[in-house]
């Protein structure tokens, strides 16, 4: 009852498939990091060569929102590849850590905890007061999600988050979003509105079969049209080093 094949995608999703990421055992969570030529570099090279044709129109893509149908998908070590490859193009990229629910992004990128989105949404920071840069990178910086609260998605819909992203703009010249899964919390489906394309997070053998088929009518629902799809962790079902 889960996805195997590309295939199981295609027939089901009218949606392109930009990219797939090959599934790794490697121990840095930013495959991107060092611009090595690994296959897995190559992939998220292809991934960024591809989102010019996404977009409406095709290459408006100042705002990238990341999402997935479930935890454990992988969208926010495809939100840091992605990040880091676009940054590493000469890009001056910024990753908002908007799941903030579980946020994963500061500790991946080994930024102190600080005040980030909840507290801007609060009201109790400003914009230029949540901007940090990396270790990992000068060209990649990042919007930490900030001090936890309960039920932040109500913060979502105060309209200052529209605002935030509009001085961002200013200030960088793309975006990457990771976001809660959409099947769990409406977080992305909220912010969507906000981007110029929405890419869903889908995983080899652990997403279900049952929620990639509703994936068009679920996008249909909130309005939702520029929407493409990374095929992550796939198996090596090949031989030799370029299996």
């Amino acid at each position: 009852n889960r996805i195997l094949y590309r295939t199981d995608i295609e027939k089901v999703v009218r949606f392109p498939i930009i990219g797939e990421v090959i599934h790794s055992n490697l121990k840095s969570k930013i495959v991107t990091e060092n611009g090595e030529r690994s296959f897995i570099t190559e992939q998220f090279r292809l991934i960024r060569t591809g989102l010019k044709y996404q977009g409406d129109p095709p290459g408006n893509l100042k705002r990238i929102l990341i999402t997935s149908c479930i935890k454990a998908d992988g969208k926010s070590f495809i939100s840091t590849n992605l990040a880091m490859s676009l940054a590493r193009s000469g890009k001056k990229g910024g990753l908002l850590e908007l799941d903030l629910h579980q946020p994963k992004l500061t500790e991946i990128l080994e930024v102190p905890p600080s005040d980030g989105i909840t507290d801007y949404l609060l009201g109790n920071v400003a914009g230029e007061d949540i901007i940090f840069p990396t270790p990992k990178h000068e060209n990649l910086f990042l919007i930490p999600a900030g001090h936890l609260i309960e039920e932040p998605s109500e913060l979502l819909v105060n309209g200052k988050l529209a605002i935030l992203l509009n001085y961002l703009d200013t200030k960088l010249d793309v975006m990457v979003l990771d976001t809660a899964p959409y099947k769990v919390l409406t977080d992305a489906l909220v912010i969507a509105p906000l981007c110029n394309l929405l890419i869903c997070v889908i995983r080899h053998n652990h997403t279900p079969k049952s929620h990639i088929e509703q994936l068009d009518k679920d996008m249909e629902s909130y309005s939702i049209h520029n929407v493409a799809i990374i095929f992550n962790g796939v198996k090596n079902r090949g031989f030799g080093k370029y299996s």
